[in-house]
């Protein structure tokens, strides 16, 4: 550092000066520094004040010039010489002069300037030198400004330096004036109001008086303004619950899921989110469904933290699960449920199809549900529940017959079904039912012939047993079949049909071989031959055996031999009549079918009205009924077939008109021989006498027309 008084320079020193720096300069090369500056230690000086001048940015170890110009134009100047890095420090004595101070420094290539001033200012002053405040608050400084002269003076005051981001300073008395008659100082307070936003740290400044229209200026001291960060606000406490049931799983508070209650210490004023989580599982079959905050908000919602302690209540509403449980079909109304709400349970269809012959019957609800039917009796969801559908298995049981045919016959089963017990109820085959599950199905009573004891067509059916048995246990599907024995009705017949009864007729089991055998022939007869279903069976075989392979008509056909008696025509009166033409026998004419038969069935021995005939009439009463079928049966079958017979007629019509009762008897036992002759021959081809009508016969009888005779 130089340090010299302030003294006149003459131009003889300034030039032996300047041969030095020549000297100085031709032993080092100059160079223009970029930027040589200089500046004083304040800017403004009390009088006879030390100024101290700084300089940078001089060429090394160089002889610098140093020029101070007063305000009343005369100038000082000195040298110095700048240290290895181009710098410098050199004072100057003030002597009284008021106004600006112009200063240039040179070491011959860099060149710099500055100013300083003596004002009237004699000086201004801060008090205290240092504030400690917190970001947001104000302080305020003491600014003393004293006056110099005694001429008139104002002072603006400025801040000069750096103070915190967003805050602002005044003064309350600026300008600071003073009359020429006043002296001393005057006060301004200086006001700073800080940012609570703004930035923190130290900061130093100086209060600058300048002198109104000349720019003269006093700087103070460094100022000093600490500038603290806020404390934290005092925190608030803030509780975050759940209603009903607190624990976990409730609500989340700023993303994070906390147990309720949780409690938090918050700043007032301050923002966070509430989020209400639902649904929150509770204990099984249970859950919880959000329905309000206990501040209005929704569901997830922010909240400003205010100044007092504050509970925030997530409101829940309780619900539990109605299950419905069930082995078969579809069940419904599973699900969840207020608390004190009512539920139903369901379930369809009612009968469900399993494998074949299978099936399930719902019978009733269990557990925490009550009824017989689908939907279930009222269930009221005061906590979890359960419905258990309950099912009955059933099999089906079938009736049947075999075989197909004997189908439609009756029988009696007895039976368990959903619990009620059948016992004895007809049915017809076929016949299927469900029953319950390990019950026993039992039949009887089956109907003994299908479709009756007569059949239909020479068939029927009768029924021999149960296939497997009568009484099963249902733990499967099952079939009880009657079985029936398949019969065939045989008919036995004769030809003619009234003359013998053959035995053997009846139903006979399928497949049954039947023996047969003709009986002896009665009189007037002779076995022929069989036939079966008009297939003859051989000629003269009387016994033969029908294989009942189906119904069967066995028919013996017998031969009638010629009965050419009078008492065959004298019962045939169809047949008889249809053979006679009018004859005359003595003194009688036959010509109608009573007289006729009034010759056969008038009493040899009286007459139609009780007389006693005389024994001439008795003879020829025998001897007109040997006469009148001899006639007859020449008539019927011609006289070649039963031999001469013409005279006998002859003889015999002769022998009635006599009174030789002993010729009219013989002629009539010769007549009598002649009818019986014809009793080993058949009839012949086309002759169907027909069945015999005795009754017919005597009904007709004109018996009064044979009272008298010849």
């Amino acid at each position: 550092m130089y340090s010299m008084k302030r003294m006149k320079k003459t131009s003889s020193i300034i030039l032996v000066m300047l041969m030095l720096s020549m000297l100085l300069l031709s032993v080092s090369i100059p160079v223009r520094a970029s930027s040589a500056n200089i500046w004083t230690d304040k800017e403004d000086y009390s009088p006879e004040e030390t100024v101290t001048i700084y300089g940078s940015g001089f060429n090394p170890n160089a002889i610098v010039s140093i020029n101070v110009t007063r305000p009343d134009n005369n100038s000082d100047e000195w040298i110095v010489t700048s240290d290895s890095s181009g710098s410098f420090t050199t004072t100057y004595l003030l002597d009284g002069i008021l106004g600006v101070y112009t200063v240039v420094a040179t070491d011959g290539t860099n060149t710099a300037t500055t100013t300083f001033t003596d004002a009237d200012i004699d000086y201004v002053s801060v008090s205290p030198s240092t504030q400690t405040i917190t970001a947001g608050d104000s302080t305020t400084y003491t600014v003393t400004v004293a006056k110099k002269g005694g001429s008139e003076l104002s002072v603006t005051l400025s801040v000069v330096g750096s103070l915190p981001s967003g805050s602002t300073s005044s003064f309350s008395l600026n300008p600071v004036t003073f009359s020429s008659s006043e002296s001393g100082s005057k006060t301004s307070t200086l006001t700073i109001i800080t940012s609570a936003s703004g930035s923190t740290g130290t900061f130093t400044f100086k209060v600058r008086g300048t002198k109104t229209g000349t720019g003269d200026k006093a700087d103070s001291t460094d100022v000093t303004l600490i500038v603290q960060a806020p404390l934290p606000p005092a925190e608030v406490s803030t509780t975050i619950t759940s209603s009903p049931v607190t624990g976990s799983g409730f609500v989340k508070v700023d993303g994070v899921a906390y147990d309720t209650p949780a409690y938090f210490s918050w700043t007032p004023g301050s923002t966070h989110t509430l989020e209400a989580l639902s649904p929150v599982a509770g204990p099984t079959g249970t859950q919880y469904v959000w329905m309000s905050w206990s501040d209005g908000g929704a569901q997830t919602h922010n909240i400003v933290t205010p100044s007092t302690a504050t509970t925030y209540t997530a409101n829940y509403k309780t619900q539990y699960y109605l299950t419905v449980v069930s082995p078969y079909g579809t069940p419904g109304g599973m699900g969840w449920y207020d608390a004190g709400t009512t539920a139903y349970a369901t379930v369809t269809p009612l009968i469900v199809p399993g494998p074949a012959g299978t099936q399930y019957v719902f019978t009733h609800w269990s557990d925490d549900a009550s009824g017989t039917t689908s939907p279930s009796d009222p269930i009221t969801m005061d906590g979890p529940k359960t419905a258990t559908a309950n099912w009955k298995t059933q099999y089906q049981i079938t009736f049947t017959a075999d075989p197909s045919e004997a189908l439609g016959g009756t029988f009696k089963v007895t039976y368990t079904q959903c619990g009620t017990t059948y016992t004895e109820v007809e049915k017809t085959t076929t016949w299927t039912e469900w029953v319950d599950a390990g019950t026993t199905v039992t039949v009887s009573d089956p109907q003994e012939y299908v479709p009756s004891e007569a059949g239909v067509g020479g068939i029927r059916y009768k029924f021999d047993r149960y296939d497997p048995l009568a009484s099963v246990t249902m733990n499967e599907a099952k079939t009880i079949t009657l079985v029936y024995k398949t019969q065939y009705y045989l008919t036995v017949k004769t030809d003619p049909s009234d003359i013998v009864t053959v035995p053997g007729e009846g139903w006979y089991d399928k497949c049954t071989n039947v023996g047969l055998t003709a009986p002896s022939a009665p009189k007037y007869y002779r076995f022929d031959y069989w036939n079966v279903d008009g297939t003859s069976q051989g000629t003269g075989v009387r016994a033969i055996t029908v294989h009942m392979d189906g119904p069967h008509t066995a028919t013996a056909h017998y031969t009638k031999l010629v009965t050419r008696t009078q008492g065959f025509w004298a019962t045939h009166k169809t047949f008889t009549w249809s053979k006679w033409t009018t004859e005359t026998i003595g003194t009688k004419i036959i010509d109608t079918d009573e007289k006729l038969f009034g010759a056969f069935w008038s009493n040899v021995a009286t007459t139609s009205t009780g007389a006693k005939r005389s024994l001439l009439d008795q003879a020829k009463m025998q001897l007109l009924q040997q006469l009148v079928a001899a006639m007859l049966n020449i008539k019927a079958f011609g006289d070649d077939d039963l031999g001469t017979g013409a005279g006998l007629i002859a003889a015999g019509k002769a022998a009635f008109s006599g009174t030789d009762r002993t010729a009219i008897l013989s002629i009539a036992n010769q007549l009598a021989a002649f009818n019986n002759s014809g009793d080993n021959q058949p009839l012949p081809p086309g002759v169907t006498p027909g069945p015999a009508d005795p009754q017919g016969a005597q009904k007709i009888a004109d018996r009064g027309f044979w009272n008298t005779l010849p």
